[in-house]
């Protein structure tokens, strides 16, 4: 946390999504629950926030604890793309196949592949 603290001031909120104009960059905090169930939490971890695009980093780490590498590449490319998140343009040049799982095409894919994992395995939780 303290670690973190030194570099909220390097970067700038944006101010064309309204919830993150207003957010405080300086309310950190993290929540961590350990496989018996135990909490830790450190600074403002209970604090309401928009996790907007970190949610990509998240869904797709739970693919790779549920899928090997060689199964996900046959949803979802591991490329750089030089389109925005929310082009359509490689996605469409892939015949739906998302080039990364950080574009938003990608993060839907993620959310079926553990939608996929959930109906038969309900340990991903």
């Amino acid at each position: 946390m303290e670690y973190g603290k030194e570099f909220v001031n390097q970067g700038k909120l944006v101010d064309y999504i309204p919830i993150l104009k207003e957010a405080d960059k300086n309310a950190l905090g993290i929540c961590y629950v350990d496989k018996d169930g135990t909490i830790y939490e450190e600074g403002k971890s209970r604090e309401e926030f928009a996790i907007m695009s970190i949610v990509k980093v998240i869904l797709f780490d739970l693919v790779l604890e549920n899928y090997d590498l060689a199964d996900i590449k046959k949803y979802m490319r591991m490329e750089d793309s030089s389109k925005p998140y929310n082009s359509i343009l490689d996605l469409e040049a892939e015949n739906g196949k998302p080039v990364n799982p950080f574009i938003n095409a990608g993060a839907i894919t993620s959310s079926y592949l553990i939608y996929q994992s959930l109906k038969t395995d309900r340990s991903i939780f």
